[in-house]
């Protein structure tokens, strides 16, 4: 199976800039290495084959730390200006795209999860996509993002982007891995009624509704999404009491949900 990854590192950080001070946010370290190489490890532990960085008009300072090759493997990178949000970034990297693409936001932090597991299950079954998630979470930091609900076979059945009401306690997470077919459903999606740009989880559910094999599947492990001073104290803390932390250097070989240091374990 050709794999793509896919690392969206194109948004601005607005929350962060009294942390980045005009640097890309995912380059800030956190337990003495860069978010972004986090995604980029998890990545080639599973196997891909190159790997796209969607970067903004500051990508210049991420290619010049990370070069063209990581960890053996082909380094890319697509500029998505004016930011549109993850979908239209994904749809950017279409042309580089073989088989199936690994989509990961360069500002979440996967360790110790069934991510190995979920590309075995994939191949196994056939699918079209599969959406990583964490189970048992709870609703308030559900609505910061989106839920998923699946059926007793682990079936996606609906994805709801930062819903409203009461919607299970499936929390999705920045883990998609999904056919090209995806590239097909983008413009059939419609847009996000404020936002005016289309969401990459209504493009997912855009595909279910038509009837592919979207599954979901628990990942397990420590999650953290950096989106402000606060999440980056908590999950420094974290990582460094889970001995996850690393020396960081550029080319190397390598949920539960820690949202402000919570555990749901």
């Amino acid at each position: 199976m050709d794999i793509t990854l896919v690392i969206a590192a194109a948004g601005h950080g607005t929350r962060m800039l009294s942390e980045t001070r005009g640097e890309p946010k995912c380059l800030l370290n956190i337990a003495d290495r860069p978010i972004l190489e986090y995604a980029l490890d998890l990545g080639v532990s599973l196997g891909v084959q190159r790997i796209v960085v969607v970067i903004n008009e500051l990508g210049h300072r991420i290619r010049a730390y990370l070069g063209s090759v990581y960890s053996g493997i082909p380094l890319l990178y697509v500029v998505q200006t004016p930011p549109l949000g993850l979908a239209d970034a994904v749809l950017r990297t279409a042309h580089l795209v073989r088989d199936r693409l690994l989509v990961l936001n360069a500002d979440e932090i996967h360790i110790n999860g069934r991510q190995s597991q979920a590309v075995r299950y994939f191949a196994q079954h056939h699918l079209d996509g599969l959406v990583g998630y964490l189970s048992n979470c709870d609703f308030c930091r559900i609505q910061t993002g989106y839920s998923v609900d699946v059926d007793d076979t682990n079936r996606v059945c609906r994805l709801t982007e930062k819903p409203t009401s009461a919607c299970g306690t499936n929390l999705g997470v920045g883990f998609w891995l999904v056919s090209k077919k995806i590239f097909d459903f983008y413009k059939k999606t419609a847009f996000h009624p404020l936002r005016q740009e289309r969401d990459f989880v209504s493009v997912i559910q855009t595909m279910i509704d038509a009837g592919l094999r979207i599954h979901g599947l628990d990942l397990g492990g420590h999650f953290f999404n950096i989106n402000t001073p606060a999440d980056k104290r908590n999950a420094e803390a974290a990582l460094m009491s889970i001995g996850a932390a690393r020396s960081s250097h550029v080319r190397r070989a390598p949920c539960r949900v820690d949202h402000a240091a919570t555990h749901l374990e």
